[in-house]
């Protein structure tokens, strides 16, 4: 499913995004490179850190960082490393994402990561502290 992006939204902004080598994490990356930002996208899959830095195609960039973010020494190197190579950080994402459904059928990663870069973006400036439901309207 396409989502309209919002070009040049997170022009300048850089970002350190974990879990960037498959699903949810993936199209996030791809979604805030789409709208600008320049992501250090760090996963333990070497491959699918690969396959998203091919994927993306906006006019921000991806750098790639392998990392186990269950080592509390690799999460350190990590936000050093996204620093080292972006000169600065706007934002870190270092989110959970579980397998979310909703009566109406799996979400997709597409559609969370849409949420996701609505709520980052100043669009969303009047949300402060509260979960967003990304079920397709079951809930009010």
């Amino acid at each position: 499913m396409d989502h309209e992006v919002v070009r040049d939204r997170f022009a300048g902004t850089d970002v350190l995004l974990t879990g960037a080598g498959s699903g949810i994490g993936r199209a996030t990356a791809l979604r805030l490179v789409d709208e600008g930002a320049d992501v250090f996208a760090v996963d333990a899959n070497e491959r699918g850190l690969a396959a998203t830095v091919a994927a993306a195609s906006g006019p921000g960039r991806v750098v790639l960082h392998v990392a186990d973010v269950s080592d509390e020494a690799a999460v350190v190197a990590a936000v050093r490393g996204a620093v080292s190579a972006l000169d600065k950080l706007d934002g870190l994402d270092f989110g959970y994402y579980a397998r979310i459904r909703s009566p109406l059928g799996p979400a997709q990663p597409e559609q969370i990561a849409a949420t996701i870069a609505f709520a980052a973006s100043h669009d969303a400036s009047y949300l402060t502290g509260v979960d967003l439901r990304v079920d397709r309207g079951s809930h009010i």
